[in-house]
């Protein structure tokens, strides 16, 4: 009985010995082939890091994509492109190599972040995001704002009648705030005064005009880096259920920009003044954003028809922003750090205005 027993074992550790042979012989000469590589990549060494340091490096890493850290790796780890399906980071079926390794290493070769990140530790202290707006200069700027004379309030005319919601608003960035009232940039994990900024457009809108409009208080950016991932979730389901929208707004409110550059005089009040972004397919599928830019170009002509110098033009952008979804979703920026909360309100009631004009204009 035992005989029979070591005879049905014996063929199962045989091929389990074989098998490990051959993971043992794969990584051996995949390690050679790294060794030998006489450009082989050396990881830097940081000294007295801190937050920082790191922080000043952030718009640089944050201007990285997945094609470019892949055109990197695979240039200067030629092995890495022959383990990944042609150099194909892309694909979607179950690959024993990727799983083998990440059990292994903790790296994924079809995410190009993951892999410097194991390589370059401090890149763990960064975080990276898809499609982040980040706090440098527009990549263009169309339409630029016009001399500000002394603009009135304006009596817009309404004649939508309309039983589901034409509008939404939501913040990408949820914990936002204006520095020069609350005296920080961020309320982590809690609506910040951006979000006040978008429910007051909702509002007036919904309350003066009595045009059905959509407010959604989710909180997006609890994990930063994630935020745009967390935001499109909101964007689907709003445009999923509500067939009826003609405009989808983010609203955010800008970096640290000097105030002269953010702060405008209008109809007697201190006002924030107001920056629409568009993204484009620079970096990922975006066939239509021309007719997101078309309906900017719109806004912003709006504004300075109605309130000359509320508007500081149209930034177009290298990511999407999830304006992919919909060529009728728009990006705000009202003020910038230096702006207040109060500011902010104040141009909200102008915003508000000059969506209703609009709607009526594109009836």
């Amino acid at each position: 009985m035992r005989a029979h027993s070591l005879r049905r074992i014996s063929p199962l550790l045989k091929s389990m010995g074989i098998y490990l042979l051959i993971v043992v012989i794969f990584f051996a000469g995949l390690g050679s082939r790294f060794l030998s590589d006489t450009n082989a990549m050396v990881a830097p060494v940081f000294k007295n890091l801190n937050s920082d340091t790191v922080s000043k490096g952030l718009p640089l890493v944050n201007k990285l994509n997945s094609a470019t850290l892949k055109n990197l790796l695979f240039s200067n780890i030629p092995a890495l492109k022959e383990a990944s399906d042609d150099g194909n980071l892309h694909h979607t079926q179950w690959n024993p190599f990727n799983f083998f390794l990440f059990v292994l290493t903790g790296i994924k070769l079809d995410d190009p972040v993951n892999f410097l990140q194991a390589e370059v530790p401090v890149m763990n202290m960064i975080p990276i995001e898809q499609d982040n707006l980040d706090d440098a200069e527009p990549d263009s700027i169309t339409d630029p704002p016009h001399p500000n004379p002394q603009a009135e309030e304006q009596k817009i005319k309404n004649d939508i009648r309309a039983d589901s919601p034409l509008v939404a608003f939501y913040c990408t960035h949820s914990s936002e705030t204006y520095q020069l009232t609350e005296g920080i940039a961020h309320v982590k994990g809690k609506a910040g005064a951006v979000m006040e900024v978008a429910k007051s457009i909702a509002q007036k809108i919904q309350d003066k005009y009595k045009i059905p409009t959509i407010y959604s208080d989710k909180i997006h950016d609890t994990a930063f880096n994630k935020s745009y991932v967390e935001s499109q979730k909101t964007v689907k389901d709003l445009l999923a259920n509500n067939k009826s929208l003609r405009m989808l707004f983010d609203i955010h409110r800008d970096s640290s920009l000097p105030r002269e550059r953010t702060q405008v005089q209008i109809n007697g009040k201190s006002c924030a003044k107001v920056l629409i972004v568009v993204g484009t397919d620079a970096r990922a599928e975006h066939p239509r954003w021309r007719e997101n830019l078309a309906l900017a170009r719109k806004l912003a002509a709006k504004m300075d028809e109605l309130y000359p110098g509320l508007s500081r033009g149209i930034s177009v952008k290298k990511g999407r922003y999830n304006q992919q979804y919909s060529t009728s979703a728009l990006l705000l920026e009202i003020g910038s750090l230096n702006n207040t909360k109060e500011e902010a309100l104040n141009s909200a009631s102008l915003i508000a205005d000059v969506i209703v004009s609009l709607l009526n204009d594109e009836k």
